[in-house]
């Protein structure tokens, strides 16, 4: 159970650094709860293609 855990992360975070948006997508469930009470103020649950589109854009405009 642990080793797939990390397993999952790791291909979460390595997809996320190689911009291989399938393969990030593939670590998520259909629905994202994402928590960002500290960052922004708010809790927030979108759908995994919208979580990957977030995180490219936001990639794409600090490029």
């Amino acid at each position: 159970m642990t080793t797939s855990i990390s397993n999952t992360l790791f291909k979460f975070a390595n997809s996320f650094d190689m911009k291989d948006w399938q393969g990030l997508k593939s670590t998520l469930t259909d629905s994202v709860d994402c928590e960002y009470q500290d960052f922004r103020g708010k809790s927030e649950a979108c759908s995994s293609e919208s979580f990957v589109a977030a995180r490219k854009e936001a990639l794409l405009l600090t490029s």
